[in-house]
């Protein structure tokens, strides 16, 4: 299960809410997710997901948007922030933190941050002409952070090349999207890589292959 918690800073205080998403189904490459959002009626669906070819922010992205309006937002806020976690169950275990983004105002300046695995940034954007809640102002910066912009983009099969020196045929990590890039890089710290001369970060196409066909529930 994926959680997400959001921390809204205000004048007067802190507001955390919390939400999740449940993967209910896994078909051909395919995922469905089931998800929830403190302060938002009922709840949301999204179904035949592609796997592994977005970051978790996107997930959320796709999944706030479908939310139905719940509590206002405060008149007044200065930051939103919000962290994503990986909840794989039982007792003796927490949540990986594994991603964060936020948007954040001051002197009429808006700025959304992000960080997931090796990708990090910020950027000056545009604020909505309204909100109707805290969770549109995460959905902002999700989507912001994820897809480049305030608009929802396809998701995009994956596509990673693989190359061939001297019959040998490997990927590099440079075309691995994330959150593919860091499972697979936990799955391969101990198994033998190619040697390619120039290429640092190569590693064998059968074994990305092999790894993405045996692991489709990876949240």
């Amino acid at each position: 299960m994926l959680e997400i918690v959001l921390s809204l800073t205000t004048p007067s205080g802190q507001i955390v809410l919390k939400g999740a998403l449940e993967y209910i189904s896994n078909q051909s490459g395919m995922s469905s997710y089931r998800g929830c959002f403190d302060g938002c009626p009922g709840e949301v669906f999204l179904e035949n997901q592609l796997q592994w070819s977005e970051s978790r922010r996107g997930l959320f992205a796709r999944a706030i948007a479908l939310t139905a309006p719940g509590d206002a937002l405060p008149t007044e806020w200065e930051v939103c922030r919000v962290d994503i976690a990986l909840n794989i169950g039982g007792r003796q275990r927490r949540p990986m933190s594994i991603a964060m983004a936020g948007i954040s105002h001051q002197d009429g300046v808006y700025t959304v941050g992000w960080t997931e695995g090796p990708n990090s940034g910020f950027v000056e954007v545009q604020p909505r002409h309204r909100y109707d809640n805290a969770w549109m102002l995460a959905q902002h910066a999700l989507s912001v952070s994820c897809f480049g912009n305030d608009e929802i983009t396809p998701i995009k099969a994956l596509d990673i090349p693989v190359y061939v020196v001297d019959g040998v045929r490997y990927i590099r990590e440079k075309d691995v999207p994330s959150p593919l890039l860091e499972a697979f890089q936990n799955h391969t710290l101990y198994t033998v890589r190619p040697f390619v001369r120039d290429v640092p970060d190569a590693h064998y196409a059968w074994d990305l292959q092999f790894f993405i066909s045996r692991n489709r529930n990876w949240c």
